[in-house]
C-alpha cells in the first residue's frame, strides 16, 4: 500500500496562512490520481453538497480563502518524500462578519479502532466567523455543519478508494479512520499569528 499525505492551504485576514491536511492509503495507484480526488474532496468540504448542512465555506468572512491543495507520495520504507502534485483552487469564504482571532481554530478527530493515543488523529480547520461563537463555544449548527462536512470530504476520498488512516512515522505503518468529531471548544494555534505585527497603545503614569 502507498502511503499519500495531503494537505490544504489558505490565508487569513491580515495575511497570516493556514494549512491542515490527512493520509490516505491505496494500491496501485499514482499521485496525480491522489491529488485529483484530494482537490475534489477539498471543494466538497468548503462548498457541499447540501450546503449549509455539509459545508464549512459560509463560516468563514471572504478574508479566509483556501488556495492551494498539496498531495506528495512517502517511501514506504523511508516515509520521505517521493512525488508531489499541486492544485491551485480560488475558494472565498461566504459568511458575514469579522472572523474570530487567527489562532482560534476548531479542531476535527480522526478516530480509528486502535484504542490508544496512536489511533487518534487530527486536524485544525481556520477561525471562523464571530457568530460561530456562542457563550464561548462553537454554536451547535456550525459544529454540524463542520461535522457532515468533515464527513463528507472523508467520504469523497473513500469514494475514490483513498482511504483515510493515521500514518505512524515511527513503524511506517497506518489504521484506516473509521469514524470523526468535532467538539464545541475552540482550540488554539499559536503558529497561526506567529508574523502578525502588533500595533501598541500606549500612556504614562
Amino acid at each position: 500500500m502507498t502511503i499519500y499525505r495531503h494537505e490544504a492551504s489558505g490565508a487569513l485576514p491580515d495575511g497570516e496562512t493556514y494549512t491542515f491536511g490527512i493520509h490516505t492509503s491505496r494500491a496501485a495507484s499514482t499521485v496525480e490520481a491522489a491529488e485529483a480526488a484530494w482537490a475534489s474532496a477539498i471543494a466538497d468540504l468548503w462548498l457541499g453538497s447540501a450546503p449549509p448542512a455539509d459545508a464549512i465555506g459560509h463560516l468563514y468572512p471572504a478574508a479566509v480563502t483556501l488556495v492551494e491543495t498539496v498531495t506528495t507520495e512517502l517511501d514506504p520504507v523511508t516515509g520521505k518524500n517521493v512525488a508531489q502534485v499541486q492544485s491551485a483552487h480560488s475558494l472565498a469564504g461566504t459568511g458575514a462578519g469579522g472572523a474570530l482571532p487567527q489562532e482560534v481554530a476548531v479542531c476535527v478527530s480522526l478516530r480509528t479502532a486502535l484504542p490508544t493515543r496512536a489511533g487518534r488523529g487530527r486536524f485544525f480547520l481556520p477561525s471562523p466567523i464571530l457568530t460561530t461563537c456562542v457563550a464561548s463555544r462553537l454554536d451547535p449548527d456550525a459544529q454540524d455543519s463542520i461535522l457532515n462536512a468533515a464527513a463528507l470530504m472523508l467520504g469523497d476520498m473513500i469514494t475514490s478508494l483513498f482511504v483515510p488512516v493515521i500514518y505512524h512515522r515511527t513503524t511506517k505503518t497506518s489504521t484506516v479512520v473509521t469514524r470523526v468529531d468535532v467538539g464545541d471548544v475552540f482550540d488554539s494555534m499559536r503558529t497561526r499569528r506567529d508574523k502578525l505585527r502588533e500595533v501598541r497603545v500606549t500612556q504614562g503614569l
